[in-house]
């Protein structure tokens, strides 16, 4: 039996829906249903700024409490709480494993000798993707494994008979995600072809440095694109599974697993992304989606090409992959 200490950005008072609270919220929902945990002590670092010294003193109580210690950091949190962690650890017996969100680390490692030092001490990292394993190794750090991103769905819901022409983005909204290639691309396709209308739905919260030109840019939108707001994490499934397919047009070539890519597989729905490095560990061409090169042109070829097709086979597959990402398949193996 187990006492289980998880360090994240959580916001429990707040509908936070960036990648690192979603996957922190995510972990704890599966710890709390594990019968071999006896306690789970959380450390919520939303809102760090203005309870610096609170926040310093419950990770310290926390690490005093539990076995095993899962820190979910961002950048900021990195230089903090790794160091602090893999410091208390050499006087507590507690293991500390890091939960990596992204794939930034490798690089802030190659800028930072410090924080490289601390991490080669902790009892794991767990990365989400085999190339940033691979690049950690590469600099001498050795205690990483692969972990995929997870969900917590217990079934995949999806639309297999819909066959409409409408489209979605779903992620933070903000210029690197691509969310003016999705808009761009959409208007050229209308453009030049007034019989057929596609149409572009348009989630997620909107990054505080993007609001104002963000506001501008849905002032002039066509009325076949919208922007409709957030989505509360147990309405995704549903919310995604009448589109036809996915679109990811990240300007991030340091992604690592986006947990948008899973929440569609597990909606049936293809995804069509720009090219990242580690896309093809994701997304299977012409399988479970489409990998392009970042080129408007191409994302504008690609959706005409899935406009024309039978999806049926498609959703299924994704169906099938979503399997590999549940809570359980993957957090089962760490625990």
């Amino acid at each position: 039996m187990k006492k289980i200490g998880v360090c994240g950005c959580v916001g429990v008072n707040d509908e936070l829906l960036n990648g690192q609270t979603i996957k922190t919220k995510q972990f704890i929902d599966y710890v709390k249903t594990r019968k071999d945990i006896t306690k789970i002590v959380i450390v919520d670092t939303w809102g760090w700024h203005e309870r610096k010294y609170a926040l310093f003193l419950d990770f310290i109580h926390m690490m005093y409490e539990v076995d095993d210690a899962y820190i979910f950091p961002a950048h900021n949190g990195v230089k903090v709480f790794i160091p602090l962690a893999v410091f208390l650890s050499f006087f507590i017996k507690v293991n500390v494993y890091y939960m990596v969100i992204g794939g930034w680390l490798v690089d802030l490692l190659k800028k930072n000798s410090v924080i490289t030092f601390f991490v080669r001490y902790l009892k794991n990292i767990y990365v989400e993707t085999k190339i940033m394993k691979d690049e950690l190794n590469a600099i001498d750090i050795n205690n990483v494994e692969v972990v995929h991103n997870y969900k917590n769905y217990e079934q995949i819901k999806y639309n297999i008979s819909c066959n409409c022409l409408r489209y979605c983005t779903l992620s933070r909204v903000i210029k690197e995600k691509g969310v003016e290639d999705a808009i761009d691309a959409v208007i050229e396709i209308n453009n030049s072809n007034q019989n057929q209308k596609i149409y572009l739905d348009i989630y997620g919260q909107i990054d505080e440095n993007y609001k104002d030109e963000f506001k501008t840019i849905i002032s002039c939108l066509p009325e076949y694109i919208h922007y409709c707001g957030e989505v509360e994490s147990n309405n995704v499934v549903k919310v995604l599974s009448n589109y036809r397919a996915l679109l990811f047009p990240t300007h991030y070539y340091t992604e690592g697993q986006p947990g948008t890519i899973i929440d569609a597989y597990f909606a049936g729905i293809p995804v069509i992304a720009y090219e990242w490095r580690s896309a093809d560990e994701f997304i299977i061409n012409n399988k479970t989606g489409w990998v392009i090169k970042r080129d408007l042109n191409q994302l504008i070829n690609k959706i005409k090409y899935v406009n024309d097709i039978e999806l049926i086979e498609i959703k299924h597959n994704c169906q099938e992959e979503a399997l590999k990402y549940t809570s359980e398949n993957v957090l089962s193996k760490i625990l």
